[in-house]
């Protein structure tokens, strides 16, 4: 619903953060692609069946966003994580709360014992920790359903422009 608002895709489903600079951690661009289950390519109007499948054993369809990619690493200004609920509110995350919320969906996490030597512990933990405090963390919450995604989006631009510093671009591109 961004994408359709204008906005550029940075990455869909999985970010890569570059913590070089800790004070000012930067998305990395991941692929332009989305990759959409059919319900939701058709809440964007879209036919189903004029998208590729990506693979044979799943029904994920792929949508080409080159036309709107952000090739340039952007700072990473909020991370939202979402949570279904009748109406949809965005939620500040207690500051106790950030970094394990942070740390729950640390890519490293869904491979229990391949990341757990010591030094990689202590380096998730320590970039856990830097993400917590660089960006704002908050509760997406909203329908399981597709039927609010143009609220939603409007939502998410409202609350961006709060966070938005003047010495940099939108934290929407």
């Amino acid at each position: 619903a961004l994408y359709a608002r204008g906005h550029r895709l940075i990455a869909d489903d999985i970010v890569a953060i570059d913590l070089h600079d800790p004070a000012l951690p930067r998305v990395i661009p991941g692929y332009p692609l989305f990759k959409l289950w059919p319900e939701s390519v058709a809440s964007l109007g879209l036919q189903p069946d004029s998208l590729p499948r990506l693979r044979d054993d799943a029904d994920k369809l792929g949508w080409d966003a080159h036309q709107h990619f952000e090739s340039t690493p952007l700072p990473l200004r909020c991370i939202y994580s979402l949570l279904s609920a009748a109406q949809i509110h965005i939620q500040p995350i207690t500051h106790q709360d950030v970094f394990l919320e942070i740390l729950r969906y640390l890519y490293v996490s869904r491979f229990p014992g391949e990341f757990s030597d010591p030094q990689t512990s202590a380096r998730n933990f320590r970039d856990t920790a830097l993400v917590a405090r660089a960006a704002a963390v908050r509760y997406l919450l909203r329908p399981p359903d597709l039927s609010s995604l143009g609220e939603i989006a409007q939502m998410i631009e409202r609350d961006l422009d709060t966070l938005a510093s003047p010495d940099s671009a939108s934290p929407l591109s």
